[in-house]
């Protein structure tokens, strides 16, 4: 039997209603040779029961219908009509050895999708399988892709508001944040000279005197740049890749000296006109996630490695670190709107799949990540790499 798409067809669930016992078990043997999953009714009332008890039983409904015309309680054309109110979109086969125009243009204004006259032979039967599977199938494929377009504008809809209210939170923390720091700076600054006109040398008071006014300068500079980064502003700026780098570096400073990873970059003359806050935004999202990875690792020697390459027309940025990678079912998952894993770090904080919407939208370029292995001063290596790849070309239209 030259059934199309066999496998797929052979999963649907049918309901199959005839009242001619003979007739019945003729079909239903060659109805079970296509499907693995064939209910029989045996009048127009028995087959709109089972319908109705097969709907509240697994919240779904028969994938096809298949019924005779002429039968006891509640002929097809009633039991068709009573379905076709339950669900306006069914499939359903009419078989029956009656070929009366006025029943057949009554079961097309119902909607039916096709008409068998008996006797049918497994030919007639094939083609008119292989038509409302088709049908099936297309719809299930367009509604699938409805729901994963409406999925993703939800999804982005959620990030953008997250964006957003964390925009205004750093603004919040600006606000409040400021003028303490100011005054802590201030009366830091204000004690060591008041030490240096007292004659007091005491260098550990100085050291400690310095760290304080060090650290406030970096906290504030810190909130200042995290306000740049996920600031709503898309305005394109002519900006050099090196500067970028440098800048986001600083943001997670502190978190790579904590963990003592050790962080190496290194330096090509690119100047791109285009959209750097929403750049940095992505670099400062994997950096995080290579610090994080570590935490999963028991690895002495930490290291992330940022390269900046030419290749043809385009610019890579490739972040890389030795922190033992991704467990091979689950790499390509990390740019999923949903995919979170509790025993790895990608995904994590803004997630790689705003990061790959950033880099295709306003930079026309890809994003991918891969396990990696290499050498370092002569010591091999495992790890994640993550390639930003972005056409230089593209960057003046936008």
């Amino acid at each position: 039997m030259n059934i199309k798409n066999i496998d797929k067809v052979k999963t649907l669930k049918v309901l199959y209603v005839e009242d001619d016992d003979g007739y019945r078990e003729e079909t239903l043997g060659v109805l079970e040779l296509i499907f693995d999953n064939v209910d029989i009714g045996c009048d127009g009332e028995d087959g709109l029961k089972m319908y109705q008890n097969y709907k509240q039983n697994n919240f779904k409904y028969y994938d096809i219908v298949m019924t005779d015309i002429n039968m006891p309680k509640k002929n097809g054309i009633e039991m068709t009509r009573d379905i076709m109110n339950i669900n306006p979109n069914q499939q359903v086969v009419v078989i029956s050895a009656y070929n009366d125009s006025n029943r057949l243009f009554e079961l097309i204004n119902l909607g039916i999708s096709n008409f068998l006259l008996k006797p049918f032979d497994t030919d007639s039967l094939i083609k008119v399988i292989n038509n409302i599977t088709e049908k099936h199938f297309l719809k299930q494929e367009i509604l699938e892709l409805e729901i994963e377009k409406e999925k993703n504008k939800y999804i982005k809809s959620i990030q953008e508001d997250k964006l957003s209210n964390l925009t205004t939170l750093l603004d919040n923390i600006a606000h409040h944040w400021r003028q303490p720091l100011s005054v802590i700076s201030t009366a830091a600054s204000g004690l060591e000279i008041k030490m240096e006109l007292d004659g007091n040398t005491n260098q550990e008071y100085n050291e400690l005197i310095d760290t304080l006014v060090t650290t406030s300068s970096q906290l504030s500079t810190t909130i200042e740049q995290f306000k740049k980064i996920y600031s709503k502003d898309k305005k394109n700026s002519n900006f050099k890749i090196d500067t970028l780098i440098q800048d986001t570096i600083k943001i997670i400073e502190t978190k790579v000296q904590n963990k003592d990873i050790q962080l190496h970059s290194n330096s090509l003359d690119i100047t791109l006109d285009s959209y750097k806050v929403e750049l940095q935004q992505v670099i400062n999202s994997i950096l995080s996630n290579s610090c994080e990875a570590f935490d999963e690792s028991n690895i002495k020697k930490k290291h992330i490695f940022i390269d900046i390459m030419e290749e043809n027309s385009d610019m890579i940025i490739s972040i890389k670190d030795n922190a033992l990678g991704i467990k091979d079912e689950i790499v390509q998952k990390v740019f999923e709107p949903y995919f979170t894993t509790k025993h790895q770090s990608y995904g994590k904080g803004m997630g790689l799949y705003i990061s790959k919407e950033i880099i295709n939208r306003y930079f026309k370029g890809d994003i991918n990540i891969r396990n990696t292995k290499f050498v370092y001063e002569g010591k091999d290596y495992s790890g994640t790499e993550v390639q930003i790849t972005i056409p230089k070309s593209k960057q003046e239209e936008n």
